[in-house]
């Protein structure tokens, strides 16, 4: 596998090679771009109502299962860049007897199969995987990539504040 170039060397020289990777550097925006990602700053900026708190705090998992319903995993890309973001996850997974990963917010495995993928002679690698759309995490439980011996997807609600203390009783 071709090795990619990391944050602060990928320069975006010609147009139809835009969607090469997820980000680029140094891109110079033209006014017109400028004034829409002001724009989208300043509309989502502002504090949604408490009624539009409240329907996302009871209602994300059946939004996400209506999500990935439509779109099962073909919305986002695979996470393989994370190897060459953060290299040391590889030599990190070469130099331990046994390395634990927690995705918290895996949704379709678009991180844990990437990691399984690129470390698949590290036996000494896991991945718990947890979304709270049940979904997702039966998209992740019937991808050919799904190794029990070497990742777990379940689902979890991570937002539920009894939980949220029960987990973390001394937040700062």
């Amino acid at each position: 596998m071709e090795k990619r170039p990391q944050f602060g060397q990928r320069f975006l020289t010609d147009d139809a090679v835009v969607f090469e990777h997820n980000a680029w550097d140094q891109v110079d925006w033209d006014k017109e771009q400028e004034e829409a990602a002001q724009d989208m700053v300043a509309k989502n900026s502002g504090h949604p109502s408490e009624e539009v708190q409240e329907d996302l705090l009871n209602n994300s998992a059946e939004k996400w299962d209506k999500f990935y319903g439509i779109h099962t995993n073909k919305f986002f890309k695979d996470r393989h860049w994370l190897f060459t973001e953060f290299p040391e996850l590889k030599e990190t997974s070469k130099n331990v007897e046994c390395l634990k990963i927690f995705e918290v917010g895996c949704g379709v495995g678009n991180t844990i199969f990437p990691i399984i993928e690129h470390c698949y002679e590290n036996d000494n690698i896991f991945v718990y995987g947890c979304d709270f759309s049940a979904t997702a995490v039966d998209i992740v439980k019937n991808s050919e990539f799904y190794n029990e011996d070497r990742c777990q997807a379940f689902c979890f609600v991570m937002s539920h504040k009894k939980l949220l203390n029960c987990l973390f009783p001394r937040r700062v």
